[in-house]
């Protein structure tokens, strides 16, 4: 978890955590997870350490909609993420996984669909944005 010793370093308002996640049918684990690869971005909606706020996660399917990229709700059941030790942060950071799922992950050689990548780019790209003090302020607000 490289990341998460950052937000000490900066103080973030919102955090977009990049990861990848194995393709679900490397392992069978007999969860309700069917990520696949070439489907699109993950947007990761809870693991070990972070669950999602639902208004960042709505915001997030608000601005990948128009663009037409799909993206696959998904959840780490073995796993945790930098986003964990992030959102915990100051007095706590609105915190979100998205990434392309893979096969082989934690592997010396991983398989990606370079679709999934561009998507997750191009998500990332436009959610930044978006980023303004108005949409920061909503999404900062733990009051609704």
């Amino acid at each position: 978890m490289e990341g998460a010793p950052q937000p000490r370093s900066f103080h973030p308002d919102i955090a977009l955590v990049l990861d990848t996640a194995c393709w679900s049918k490397n392992f069978d684990y007999g969860n309700a997870n069917h990520r696949q690869i070439g489907a699109g971005p993950m947007l990761v909606l809870y693991d070990k350490t972070l669950i999602a706020p639902p208004k960042l996660t709505a915001f997030i399917e608000s601005v990948a909609r128009p663009l037409g990229i799909p993206l696959q709700k998904d959840m780490f059941s073995n796993g945790g993420t930098d986003g964990g030790a992030i959102h915990l942060s100051g007095t706590g950071v609105p915190a979100v996984v998205l990434g392309p799922p893979t096969r082989h992950g934690h592997c010396a050689a991983s398989i990606a669909d370079e679709k999934d990548i561009n998507q997750t780019h191009q998500l990332l790209v436009a959610l930044v944005a978006c980023m303004n003090r108005e949409t920061v302020a909503h999404l900062t607000d733990f009051r609704c």
